[in-house]
C-alpha cells in the first residue's frame, strides 16, 4: 500500500518539474464525515495501524493540491509567449511536455474563455522507476494575468487522463485517475492561496488499468486548501476529505479542525488533524511544539470522549512526507532569482544565498526568514556593478540602488532602475538603519530566541547577455573648433531580434552638435564656441530591441585647444589596451611645470609627476644619433634596444614587458646650442604582442600640429 501510493504521489510531483511547481493555499474546510458506505467493512483503528492510516489519506490531499498547482503553472508558462498558442518542451527527466490553447474567443492568445490542453508523454519520475503519461484540460474564466488577477478553472481527468506506468518491474501495470476537480488561485505581494474541491457531479477515483483489483474505489467530499503567508513566514493547510475504500476497509474522513500552521521549511507547529473511521473511533495527529524535535503525537480516541485510549509518537515526515507545507524552493511569483529561504538555529541566522544567473535585468530577490522576527528586519541595499565578466578592464560601471519592501518575515528587493546586460552585480544588503555599524544588535524571533547574524548580506547576480550596445570609436579628441569625430553603433547586438532603435545623448559638459541622434552612426563636433583649454565629456549610445529592453555603452570625448607654447602629451587606446585601459589621457605643461625631459645618446626621455599621476615616455634612434624629422619603425623598449629604434610609454603604475611600436617625428627645431625648441611626435605602441590593441598618442613642444586620431 505504501509503495503504490508513493509512486503515484511522487509521480504527480514530477509534473511540477515538467512545468508545474510547489504548493499553493486556500481557506478553512468542513470536516464532516458524510454517509458511511454500507457495503464496506468498518475500519478498526488500533495503535498498530495508526502510522499507516494517515499516509494514504494525506496523499490524496497532496494529489488534489498538485493537480491544482499544475493547472496554475501551465497557464503561467503560456503568458510570456504572447500570441503563441502552443508549447512543446522536454520534461526534466525524459519525455515531452506539450500544451495547446483551444482559442474559444478567437483573439489569438491565451485569455478568458479558452481551454488549455496539457499532455505528458513518458515523463520519467526519478528514483521511482515509473514513466508518466496523460492528458488534462484547464478551462479559463475571468482571468487576465496569473497570479495578480487570480485564476479559477477545472481539471477534467477522464479515461484517457493521467496515468503512471511501472517501467521497473511490470510494464503492463498502469494506474489511472478519473474524476474532476475545481480550483481557485489568488496571489498578492504577501500571500498566495490555492483551494481545490471535487466536483459535485462525480468523484475522484484511482484504479489499476488491468482491472485486477481496485486500489481505492472513490474519494468523496474532497475540499482542501493551502495558504502561504509570506508576511508572516507561515503556511496554513486545511483539509476535509471522505474516503470510501475497499483497501482501507470502510469509510474514513479526514479534517483539520485546527488548521495546520508551520514556518517555512519546517514541520507544522500548530493545528491538528483528525481521522474518523466507522463508528466513533478518532485518530488525532498533533504536531510537537518543541522546535528541535521532529516528532508528533498520535492519539487514538476509540469512543470520541476526548480521552485517548492509546498514544504513539513518531516522526512527522513519516506521515506527511513533506506534502503539507511549503518547501521554499519555488515561488508562484516566479521572476528573477529563485525564492530564498534563510534558515537558522536558535543561536545564529545564516544567509544562505548562492550566486545566481537571472533571466532579466529587472530581477526580484526574495529573502524569507524561516520564522518571523519579533521586530521587522531593517535592510538597505545596493546592486554594486562589478563590470562585464568577459572584460575585466571595463571601467563603465554604474551601481543601482536597491528598493526594499518588507512584509513581516519577507523582504522583496528590486533594482530602482533596470540593471545592465551581461554584467556581474553584487547585491549588498546591510542590516539595520545604519550602513556601517560594526556589530548589528541581536535579533529576536517570534518564539523569543535571540539570534546573531552577519552585518552584510552579499548575493552575486549575473544578468543575461541578450542585448549589447557597442560604440565603434573608443575614446576621441576634438582638437579645434572645426574638428569632428564619427561614432558608430552598428556593431550593437540583440539576440532577440534586430535593434529597434538607437539614441545618442550627451551626459555632461559643453553641448556638442550631433549630425543625428536616432541613427546607428553619428558625427559630433563643437558648436560656435567650443570650450577653452581641456574638457572631457561623456556620450552615451542606448540601443533598444523589439521587446523593449535597453542597453547602453559610453565613450569619452575630450576637447583641446592646443597651446602655442608649452608641452602636451595625449595618449588613448581601446578597452583591452593595458596602459590606457580604454581612456584618453591629456597631460599639459604650459611652462616650467610637471613635464621634465632630457636628451642623451639619441634618446629623448620625458616624465610627468603631478600626484597621484606619474607618466614616463621616451623616443630613441637605432644608431644613437639625435632624432630628426622622419619615420622610426620596428621600435622596442628604449632601455633594451640594440641597433633598434626605441619607444616606451608607461603610466599610473602600468607598463609593457615587451614593446612593439613605431613613431613619426613630424616637426623638430633646435636653437644654436642644440636644445629643442619645437617638437611634434606621433606614436603607436603595443604591449607583449604585435597583434595587441594599440596605444596611440601625440607629444608636442611649442607645436600646434594637429594631433593623431585613432
Amino acid at each position: 500500500m505504501r509503495t503504490g501510493w508513493g509512486a503515484f504521489v511522487l509521480g504527480l510531483a514530477a509534473l511540477a518539474g515538467c512545468g508545474g511547481g510547489g504548493g499553493g493555499g486556500g481557506g478553512s474546510a468542513d470536516g464532516g464525515t458524510g454517509t458511511t458506505n454500507p457495503a464496506a467493512t468498518a475500519l478498526a483503528l488500533t495503535p498498530q495501524n495508526m502510522g499507516t492510516v494517515a499516509y494514504p489519506v494525506l496523499s490524496v490531499a497532496e494529489l488534489g493540491l498538485q493537480l491544482g498547482q499544475l493547472a496554475v503553472e501551465a497557464v503561467r508558462r503560456f503568458q510570456p509567449t504572447g500570441s503563441a498558442l502552443s508549447l512543446r518542451e522536454s520534461c526534466a527527466n525524459g519525455g515531452i511536455w506539450t500544451a495547446t490553447v483551444q482559442d474559444g474567443n478567437g483573439d489569438g492568445r491565451l485569455s478568458t474563455g479558452d481551454r488549455l490542453v496539457i499532455e505528458w508523454r513518458d515523463c520519467g519520475v526519478p528514483l521511482m522507476g515509473v514513466a508518466l503519461a496523460g492528458r488534462a484540460t484547464v478551462d479559463l474564466g475571468g482571468i487576465d494575468l496569473v497570479p495578480t488577477e487570480g485564476l479559477r478553472g477545472s481539471l477534467i481527468i477522464g479515461s484517457d487522463g493521467l496515468s503512471l506506468q511501472d517501467t521497473s518491474a511490470n510494464v503492463s501495470r498502469r494506474q489511472r485517475v478519473a474524476g474532476s476537480l475545481a480550483f481557485a488561485w489568488t496571489a498578492g505581494p504577501a500571500s498566495t492561496a490555492l483551494r481545490v474541491t471535487s466536483s459535485g457531479a462525480d468523484d475522484l477515483t484511482l484504479q489499476v488499468a488491468d482491472g485486477t483489483r481496485s486500489l481505492t474505489d472513490a474519494y468523496r467530499r474532497l475540499d482542501l486548501g493551502k495558504t502561504v503567508r509570506f508576511d508572516l513566514g507561515r503556511t496554513i493547510t486545511t483539509l476535509a476529505l471522505r474516503v470510501d475504500s475497499e483497501r482501507l476497509g470502510g469509510s474514513l474522513s479526514l479534517s483539520t479542525p485546527a488548521a495546520l500552521q508551520s514556518d517555512l521549511n519546517t514541520y507544522p507547529e500548530t493545528g491538528r488533524l483528525e481521522l474518523r473511521g466507522a463508528g466513533t473511533a478518532v485518530v488525532r495527529l498533533s504536531p510537537n511544539f518543541v522546535t528541535d524535535s521532529p516528532l508528533y503525537q498520535l492519539a487514538l480516541d476509540a469512543n470520541d470522549d476526548g480521552t485517548p485510549e492509546a498514544t504513539l509518537a513518531q516522526r512527522w515526515l513519516d506521515a506527511v512526507r513533506n506534502h503539507l507545507f511549503w518547501d521554499g524552493v519555488r515561488t508562484p511569483a516566479g521572476e528573477g532569482v529563485a525564492f530564498q529561504t534563510l534558515a537558522y538555529s536558535a543561536a545564529r541566522l545564516d544567509w544562505a544565498l548562492q550566486a545566481s544567473e537571472v533571466p532579466t535585468v529587472n530581477p526580484v530577490v526574495r529573502l524569507q526568514l524561516t520564522r518571523p522576527l519579533a521586530e521587522p528586519l531593517q535592510l538597505t541595499g545596493l546592486f554594486r556593478d562589478n563590470g562585464n565578466p568577459a572584460n575585466p578592464g571595463d571601467a563603465q560601471r554604474q551601481d543601482v540602488a536597491a528598493v526594499v519592501e518588507t512584509y513581516g518575515a519577507l523582504s522583496v528587493v528590486r533594482p530602482a532602475t533596470p540593471l545592465r546586460h551581461e554584467r556581474a552585480y553584487l547585491l549588498e544588503m546591510n542590516v539595520g538603519a545604519g550602513s556601517f555599524a560594526p556589530n548589528p544588535p541581536p535579533l529576536r524571533d517570534a518564539l523569543g530566541n535571540v539570534l546573531s547574524m552577519p552585518r552584510t548580506l552579499l548575493v552575486q547576480l549575473l544578468t543575461p547577455d541578450t542585448l549589447r550596445a557597442v560604440i565603434g570609436t573608443v575614446g576621441g579628441l576634438l582638437d579645434g573648433p572645426s574638428a569632428s569625430l564619427r561614432l558608430s553603433g552598428a556593431g550593437s547586438i540583440s539576440k532577440l531580434g534586430p535593434i529597434a532603435s538607437y539614441r545618442w545623448t550627451q551626459r555632461n559638459g559643453t553641448p556638442l552638435s550631433f549630425s543625428a541622434t536616432d541613427t546607428a552612426e553619428t558625427t559630433v563636433r563643437w558648436g560656435a564656441t567650443p570650450p577653452q583649454g581641456l574638457e572631457t565629456v561623456t556620450l552615451r549610445l542606448t540601443v533598444t530591441d523589439r521587446s523593449g529592453a535597453s542597453e547602453y555603452a559610453e565613450v569619452t570625448i575630450s576637447s583641446l585647444a592646443i597651446p602655442a607654447t608649452g608641452r602636451l602629451l595625449v595618449v588613448r587606446g581601446p578597452a583591452g589596451e593595458p596602459i590606457t585601459q580604454g581612456r584618453t589621457t591629456v597631460l599639459i605643461d604650459d611652462g616650467g611645470g610637471p613635464i621634465a625631459g632630457s636628451e642623451f645618446g639619441g634618446a629623448l626621455q620625458f616624465s610627468y609627476f603631478q600626484p597621484p599621476s606619474f607618466w614616463n615616455w621616451s623616443f630613441a634612434s637605432a644608431d644613437g644619433r639625435p632624432l630628426q624629422v622622419g619615420s622610426y619603425e620596428n621600435a622596442v623598449r628604449t632601455p633594451f634596444r640594440v641597433n633598434r629604434n626605441g619607444l616606451e610609454v608607461s603610466g599610473e603604475g602600468r607598463g609593457c614587458s615587451e614593446v612593439f611600436g613605431r613613431f613619426d617625428v613630424l616637426e623638430l627645431e633646435r636653437d644654436v646650442f642644440g636644445a629643442i625648441t619645437r617638437l611634434a611626435i606621433d606614436f603607436e605602441q603595443r604591449c607583449e604582442s604585435a597583434q595587441a590593441p594599440p596605444l596611440v598618442g601625440s607629444f608636442r613642444i611649442n607645436s600646434t600640429r594637429a594631433l593623431r586620431q585613432p
